[in-house]
């Protein structure tokens, strides 16, 4: 009895060496690097940068030509501006009511943008030339969205953000005289499979005076559009557009010793998915009044995406005005004034960039 006693202690003993030898063969089996197996994403970095202006009512302070940059190194998807105010005009005895020079509204109306567009030379600046013809002055905000022109660091790397340059397109609208016309006009220029479209500028050349009523991307995102009204001074009317296509794909990196060479895919979309894009409507009679479009109000998995450019158009041109817009980190705030009856509908939409890479891919 003694010696079978003493057996059963060994036998437990070689039951549980024998229970932990197949765990010991998984440890030394497994990759050293287990824990970073999976999908090596990047951190993609979009921001704003802003500045108020006052515009005098009085020449020569009623001009501005000035130009916004993005912090040294990144790159601007959007340049825009936002009329906030002009202030109340009360007749001055001193006056001549029939002046021209006067204003036709004297209010956030007589603001008129006659330039935003990307610097060629420079992938982080943006123009903009701006002018109040009201008699009061105006206060104005100027943005721009940037994206940070390399990835965050993951697994010792990082990766540039791949851009073209900019592109241009100057036309002559066919003017009927003098009398005010709208022009609407479609980009000769397309970005190739896999890009979008971004950066959508104009210049109105010359003395032409005319205002932004719509900018809206054709093919699939990788073209653009324009529409506007012209307030012909001359029969020979000039703008230049501007663009500048963005990959989805980052530039290839290769660090030694770290990874094999490859690239990440940056999930973007133009939202909505083609015309007639979010469609709003505008009080009647009502002057500022504020429309948004968030990338992820109708698909909630695009919560990561930032509204990177904007995009609308305008049914009603001859008594809608479009005030400007202001980039939210993942909405646009589009400001409009109504001033009259027919169609009140604008429509919405933006270029939506993902602020995370995908996984890994071959180049």
């Amino acid at each position: 009895m003694t010696a079978r006693a003493r057996t059963r202690p060994i036998l437990a003993a070689v039951a549980a060496a024998a229970l932990a030898a197949p765990l010991a063969v998984a440890a030394i089996a497994a990759p050293a690097d287990a824990a970073n197996v999976g999908p090596r994403k990047h951190e993609v970095t979009i921001y704003k940068v802003e500045q108020h202006v006052d515009l005098s009512g009085e020449y020569p302070d009623d001009t501005l030509d000035t130009v916004l940059s993005c912090n040294s190194g990144d790159i601007a998807l959007d340049g825009m501006w936002r009329v906030d105010h002009v202030d109340q005009y009360n007749p001055d005895p001193d006056e001549d009511e029939n002046d021209s020079d006067l204003g036709t509204y004297n209010d956030e109306r007589d603001v008129y943008a006659l330039a935003s567009y990307p610097d060629s030379s420079s992938d982080r600046s943006w123009h903009f030339s701006l002018e109040n013809d009201a008699y009061g002055n105006a206060q104005v905000k100027l943005f721009l969205t940037c994206i940070k022109g390399q990835t965050a660091a993951n697994e010792g790397h990082d990766h540039n953000i791949v851009v073209g340059n900019v592109l241009t397109q100057a036309y002559h609208p066919t003017a009927p005289g003098t009398t005010d016309f709208v022009d609407s006009h479609v980009f000769n220029k397309t970005c190739p499979s896999g890009q979008y479209m971004s950066a959508p500028g104009f210049n109105f050349t010359g003395d032409d005076i005319g205002r932004l009523v719509g900018s809206w991307p054709q093919t699939s995102g990788r073209s653009w559009s324009w529409q506007f009204v012209h307030y012909v001074g001359d029969t020979t009317p000039e703008v230049t557009v501007y663009g500048r296509c963005l990959s989805k794909r980052v530039q290839a990196a290769n660090p030694p010793g770290v990874v094999k060479n490859h690239q990440h895919v940056i999930a973007m979309s133009f939202e909505p998915n083609g015309w007639p894009g979010y469609e709003r409507t505008l009080n009647w009679w009502q002057t500022k009044q504020e429309r948004t479009f968030t990338c992820d109000q109708d698909k909630p998995g695009y919560y990561g995406r930032k509204a990177a450019v904007g995009a609308f158009w305008i049914d009603n041109v001859w008594d809608t005005w479009f005030l400007g817009m202001d980039p939210r980190p993942k909405t646009r705030a589009f400001s409009f004034w109504n001033g009259a009856g027919g169609s009140p509908n604008v429509h919405l939409g933006a270029l939506c960039v993902n602020s995370r890479t995908g996984k890994q891919v071959k180049p």
